[in-house]
Order: structure tokens, then C-alpha cells, then sequence
């Protein structure tokens, strides 16, 4: 099914008749799935889940392109079959030069709509992966958006932050101190916050 899984066709005396069942389940299967890219948007996190913070992340991505028209159409109701590498490409365009995006902006949304093309192609919607090998340089003069700074925080600040924590104050300040990953410190598997 478009899921994923293994269904029964049903039970049958002879091979081309239980042939015939599977190829008219997979038609209905092929039927019943999403065609167009907007359409599929909507499913796919439910149909290839990942952890709730990276679909979050996936789907207000791809939400920001789907109303940007390629040819005359919008992304969203692009059949993802018709979807090629001329249309990221002006998509990229679209995104660096209309809506001022920075140079990782448009490269996260690009590497969001890659992860969908690949989904869909397992799912048999899509034929080929319309964003791969769309390359964004930081050097493009048409990038205007500028990539914010990382924050950093001085060890006072931290300190602070620290404090805050009562009785985890002496965990914090090692995370904080020593500059730590969460998984540095803690034997924990990541399903285990």
C-alpha cells in the first residue's frame, strides 16, 4: 500500500489469478496515493515519520515554496512525475531573488523538498529527485539575505543559566563549563528525553 506495507491480495487456485489480484492492488494502491507535490506535502510526514521536531521543521520548510508559481503553476500543484531540475532551479531562483532568502535558507528548503523527492520516489509518485545536485553558492550574487550569526554565550552567561537549575546546577555546569553534547555526558538513548 502506499505506506509501505504488505497487504493480502486473497487466496487463489491458480498463479495468474492471484497475479492478476496483486497487479489490481497495486493499481488501486498507485490510484489512491497523492499525485501532486502539495498534495503528497501533506501526508508525507504521516507516510515517513521522523522525529516530530524534523517534520515540524520538513513541512513548515516546504511550506514556504508551495505557493511560488514555475511555469504559470504553483509548486503545489505540480504532479511530482512532471517535476524536473529546470523547475528547483528556478525555484532557487524564485527564493533567492523574490523572497530575499539566505544562502542556507534556500539550501535547508532544498535539502527538505530532496527528502520528499526521495519518499515519493520509494512510494512510486515521483520518478526522479527533482532538487538533487541543485547546488546554492554563498558567493551568488543573487543572495541578499544575510545567515545570522551564531549565538554565543560567555561563560557568566552560562554560569547564570546554570544557576537557574537548582539541584541540576553541578550536570549544567559541566554541559556549560566544558562545552559538552548531551550525549557526552549522559549514557541515554536519544528516545529516553
Amino acid at each position: 500500500d502506499p505506506g509501505g506495507r504488505r497487504r493480502s491480495a486473497g487466496s487463489y487456485l491458480r498463479k495468474r489469478e492471484a497475479q492478476d489480484a496483486i497487479d489490481a492492488a497495486y493499481d488501486a494502491a498507485t490510484r489512491a496515493a497523492p499525485q501532486t507535490l502539495g498534495a503528497y506535502s501533506e501526508t508525507w510526514t504521516e507516510r515517513h515519520p521522523r522525529s516530530p521536531r524534523t517534520n515540524a521543521t520538513n513541512s513548515h520548510r516546504i511550506s514556504r515554496v508551495l505557493d511560488v508559481e514555475l511555469e504559470g503553476m504553483r509548486l503545489r500543484d505540480w504532479p511530482f512525475r512532471d517535476l524536473r531540475r529546470r523547475h528547483a532551479v528556478d525555484l532557487v531562483d524564485h527564493m533567492l531573488r523574490h523572497q530575499g532568502r539566505a544562502h542556507t535558507g534556500v539550501q535547508n528548503i532544498l535539502r527538505s523538498l530532496s527528502a520528499m523527492s526521495e519518499d515519493a520516489i520509494t512510494d512510486e509518485i515521483a520518478e526522479v529527485n527533482f532538487v538533487r545536485g541543485v547546488r546554492v553558492r554563498a558567493n551568488d550574487p543573487r543572495v541578499r539575505g544575510t545567515t545570522r550569526p551564531p549565538r554565543v554565550l560567555g561563560f557568566d552567561e552560562l554560569r547564570r543559566f546554570a544557576a537557574h537549575g537548582g539541584e541540576h546546577e553541578p550536570m549544567l555546569r559541566v554541559f556549560t563549563d566544558c562545552g559538552l553534547r548531551l550525549g557526552e555526558v549522559l549514557a541515554l538513548a536519544r528516545a529516553d528525553f
